[in-house]
């Protein structure tokens, strides 16, 4: 029998047996690669939202002019006020609006866009900031911020008593801030709520009471007065008489003679009256030469008392006469008129001037003007300046007055 050595056979357990695949050295690598890659971006991440997390501050310097600053979401904006930090974010947002929370002393505030709102923060009674919404842009609002220092206006409100209730239940009232400060954080209600009760008026009887002025002159044999009811009851029950009858104490000067020294009384008794323009009559007359022809004419004058704050004088022609002067007539028979032709002629003269008898003038005088007007008269001295129209159909005539009369209201037919 042949026996094999032993070392013919293979070993089972030998490696040579059990073949070997050699360690994935190349994949170990690239794995590495990618742990290193992650945590690299991980930790750029985690710093990234680290640095964003981190709220944005604004100094004091930059305050100080005033600068925009967007609020995105609900990050906090942090802003450094007399060395001391505040923070201010958006609370809600509306399309034209934002409702903001500012610290470290919490406010919150609503602004609208193109709104100012000035803010003390300290409580101190000084505005510390000024805010002002510019835009909302894609849900961002812009917000411009300055530092400010104004002292607080004081509103200091004044308002007048409530109405009556209304049927409706309710009252009002107006208020106006003494200080003009253009707040209204502490405006008074001007409306509020009342208890309707209807009003029953007892209307109670009006009792007159009448008040009176002076009478007046005494003029067509009345005197005439105003009287008014202090009460205003528009009522005459008990009013007083406004007219009674009277006797006018006419103050009567005689006549006066021009040239007669003798009359110079009468006419100063006229003009003495004119001054209180008391009632006064006077008859006066007086002559001028022209041209050879002597012309004498006689006038009433009166004083009918006072009108419309005027004393009103009365002038009514009484007599007219012409006649020729001794050197008319010789100068008449020189040129070949015999004293029949001479005494007919003045006949007719003196006929023709009958036409202004009878003719009057009524003229309202300042009391002033009339005595000066009179005294000047009394002295001979005369500024006659009459302008008249004549309506022939009419048989009227429209006259303006000057001279003596300027000033004065006139009518009459002379």
């Amino acid at each position: 029998m042949n026996i094999m050595a032993l070392d013919e056979y293979p070993n089972q357990e030998s490696e040579s047996y059990y073949p070997q695949t050699p360690p994935p050295k190349k994949s170990i690598k690239i794995w590495l690669f990618v742990l290193l890659f992650i945590g690299i971006v991980a930790v750029g991440l985690l710093a990234f939202l680290f640095f964003n997390s981190s709220p944005k501050t604004i100094s004091e310097d930059k305050l100080l002019n005033g600068i925009n600053t967007e609020l995105k979401g609900t990050e906090e904006t942090k802003f450094m006020l007399y060395d001391q930090e505040h923070t201010i974010a958006v609370d809600a947002i509306d399309n034209d609006s934002v409702t903001l929370i500012i610290q470290s002393n919490p406010i919150r505030i609503a602004v609208s866009i193109g709104e100012e709102r000035k803010l003390d923060l300290n409580d101190d009674g000084i505005y510390d900031i000024q805010l002002k919404l510019i835009t909302i842009k894609n849900g961002i609002p812009n917000l411009f911020i300055k530092k400010i220092s104004e002292k607080i206006c004081v509103e200091n409100w004044s308002c007048n008593d409530w109405t009556n209730c209304t049927i409706y239940s309710n009252q009002t009232r107006t208020c106006s801030d003494l200080n003009s400060c253009g707040t209204t954080k502490d405006k008074p209600v001007l409306v509020q709520t009342c208890t309707y009760v209807k009003e029953v008026k007892v209307i109670a009887k009006c009792l007159e009471n009448w008040n009176c002025g002076n009478w007046s002159s005494c003029a067509n044999s009345q005197q005439n007065r105003t009287c008014v009811d202090l009460n205003h009851c528009n009522t005459t029950e008990n009013k007083s008489s406004i007219l009674q009858s009277c006797v006018v104490q006419v103050i009567d000067c005689g006549t006066n003679i021009q040239n007669v020294t003798e009359n110079i009384p009468n006419y100063d008794c006229f003009i003495a009256a004119s001054i209180n323009c008391d009632y006064a009559k006077l008859l006066s007359t007086g002559s001028v030469d022209v041209f050879g022809v002597n012309v004498t004419a006689t006038s009433k004058f009166e004083l009918q008392g006072m009108n419309s704050n005027r004393c009103v004088f009365y002038q009514r022609m009484e007599n007219y006469s012409v006649k020729f002067m001794d050197y008319a007539v010789q100068q008449f028979l020189a040129q070949g008129m015999n004293q029949s032709e001479i005494d007919g002629q003045e006949q007719n003269m003196t006929a023709n001037a009958q036409q202004f008898v009878g003719k009057y003038r009524t003229c309202k005088f300042n009391k002033e003007n009339l005595t000066a007007t009179l005294t000047r008269w009394r002295d001979g001295i005369f500024n006659v300046d009459v302008s008249c129209t004549l309506d022939i159909a009419a048989n009227t005539s429209n006259c303006t007055t000057g001279g003596d009369y300027a000033g004065a209201e006139c009518f009459g037919d002379y």
